[in-house]
């Protein structure tokens, strides 16, 4: 008999180890229609079932031999417990991300945008737009189009609309 080991554990995923359990084995199809949450359409249900499936196979709660739609579980060693599990305790440890290295052990040559001063690497250089120079186009030779100083001689009144 699997009972909930703490309060987290998930009800509906006890029902499906128990039922593996009873069984000793069953397929991917088989506990879809038995414990399908209902609602949405069908594509959604397979979704969040799956999910379901793939953290019970990875706790190690179940084991699956097969793929998709065709797998078939059986109980694993860590069924009712996930917090048991070798995965699920190493799982820190096999993260995909490299491990944060201090500059100094690394060479320049892998980074090229440092640059010694002193000793210590200096970020590269900037572009500072508030400071650069203003780009002011030069005056045009062509001759203006007749008219388009006219409104020179028209004189202004300022705001007295």
């Amino acid at each position: 008999m699997i009972e909930k080991t703490h309060g987290n554990q998930s009800t509906h995923n006890v029902a499906i180890l128990q039922y593996v359990a009873d069984q000793a084995q069953a397929s991917y199809s088989e506990l879809f229609e038995k414990f399908r949450d209902g609602g949405d359409n069908e594509v959604t249900c397979h979704k969040r079932f799956s999910k379901k499936m793939e953290y019970l196979t990875f706790t190690e709660q179940l084991q699956a031999t097969g793929r998709g739609h065709d797998r078939v579980f059986t109980v694993g060693p860590a069924a009712g417990e996930p917090r048991q599990s070798a995965k699920w305790m190493d799982r820190a440890a096999t993260r995909p991300h490299r491990a944060k290295t201090d500059t100094a052990d690394v060479a320049t040559d892998d980074m090229p945008w440092i640059y010694l001063t002193a000793g210590q690497p200096t970020p590269p250089p900037t572009y500072n737009a508030m400071q650069a120079p203003v780009y002011v186009p030069s005056r045009s030779s062509a001759p203006l189009r007749p008219g388009a100083l006219a409104y020179q001689d028209i004189p202004s009144y300022g705001d007295r609309c």
